[in-house]
């Protein structure tokens, strides 16, 4: 098993699609579950704290660490399963779903960063997309895993299952869990709260605690993936509004028609009126049931409109005002979705900065961008300050 310590295969890994840069101790690429345990074992050895790493598309800085970072892309494999999928924490998003393909299947989430996401990044983090309307989140589709433990011992969980050495830790957890859920859990579609508490008290098992853990319970090796058939279907309709706010206000009666997206770009990347984008996947009378503003798009119309928000982020930055990852996923319910970003947008205008604003109307949330200019002096204390209010709103 190869762990490196030069200078060049250090720098490699201390950077994500974040705005951050930590460096890490060693970098380890293990192929197998024995070799990820080995890697454990060595850090362990010299005190090192370790971080497992998948495609490095997070851009909160989730895989970035200061002792051992562990890339997970040598672990490998996909195994069709009826309607379900074996596949290595290794193993791209794209490449899974082109493996499925021609079994008419596909993993129902798709993440915007597909190009780069892997399967144990997406497990680790709970992710979702642009459908999640439809398909919901990672962790919903997670029938198995395997893994390593932190002691470096074999680790498998199924679904509906409690393995007898977890009984007395978890069953405490579980004890009065749903009362205080009840008191004070978020009902909101798009929560990142930390460990999956709500699912876990509903299905009483292990494994609903492992997505969204990023990677504190233990290091994936392997999952099995419950898959959906592909859409015969995809309808694509658009509409302009006159603010930001009046797009978002919209968007709650968008999803009651059965959309499967609801996505909203601002005036930083449509270069006029901001837009929604409704999404109906194999749903022939959903367009029909939208607000009489929208229209249906044309089959080419339509994947041009899919592209506007990459190409978008792209244009700004060779424009000179680069939109930095740091405010990444507020979400709140999709119906206060309007106020929080008037709020939001003030605050931050409060500091001089401006913002791109996009991301899941429907679902209430949404990704904002800061557009900086990267020289500019006291930016990362402005930028900083601006994070904690900002967390502060969502809360």
């Amino acid at each position: 098993m190869r762990i490196e310590q030069d200078a060049a295969e250090r720098e490699r890994l201390a950077r994500d699609r974040s705005s951050f840069r930590v460096l890490p101790a060693a970098v380890a690429f293990p192929r197998d579950a024995p070799e990820v345990a080995e890697a454990l074992g060595w850090a362990r050895e010299r005190g090192l704290a370790v971080t497992a790493r998948a495609g490095g598309s997070s851009v909160a800085g989730q895989c970035l660490g200061e002792g051992l970072v562990l890339d997970t892309s040598g672990l490998d494999g996909i195994e069709p399963d009826g309607e379900a999928v074996w596949c290595g924490a290794g193993v791209g998003l794209d490449e899974l779903n082109a493996a499925l393909e021609p079994h008419g299947r596909m993993l129902g989430p798709d993440t915007t960063s597909s190009e780069w996401a892997r399967v144990g990044g997406i497990v680790a983090t709970n992710a979702c997309g642009s459908r999640s309307l439809r398909y919901g989140r990672v962790g919903e589709v997670v029938q198995a895993l395997e893994g390593v433990d932190a002691a470096g011992a074999p680790l498998a969980l199924e679904a509906g299952e409690l393995p007898q050495a977890l009984v007395a830790g978890l069953g405490t957890v579980l004890e009065g869990l749903e009362q205080d859920l009840a008191a004070g859990w978020p009902a909101i579609h798009r929560g990142f709260g930390g460990y999956r508490l709500d699912a876990f008290a509903r299905e009483r098992d292990a494994l609903s605690l492992v997505p969204g853990s990023e990677g504190t319970l233990c290091l994936l090796t392997r999952a099995r993936l419950a898959t959906v058939p592909l859409p015969q279907r995809r309808d694509l309709s658009r509409a302009e509004f006159p603010t930001l706010r009046a797009a978002l206000d919209v968007a709650p009666a968008c999803v009651a028609t059965g959309a499967s997206a609801v996505e909203v770009l601002d005036t930083h990347l449509t270069g006029g009126d901001p837009v929604l984008l409704v999404e109906h996947l194999d749903e022939p009378d959903g367009p029909g049931r939208l607000p009489a503003v929208f229209e249906l798009l044309a089959p080419g119309d339509a994947e041009r409109a899919w592209r506007m928000r990459h190409d978008a982020l792209v244009h700004l930055a060779a424009a000179g005002r680069e939109p930095v990852a740091l405010f990444e996923d507020p979400a709140v319910a999709a119906e206060q979705a309007g106020p929080f970003c008037d709020e939001l947008l003030a605050l931050l205008g409060s500091r001089g900065l401006d913002a791109v604003v996009y991301g899941h109307a429907g679902a209430g949330c949404l990704h904002v961008r800061p557009l900086v200019d990267p020289r500019a002096p006291g930016l990362a204390r402005t930028l900083m300050d601006a994070q904690r209010a900002v967390a502060d709103l969502v809360a």
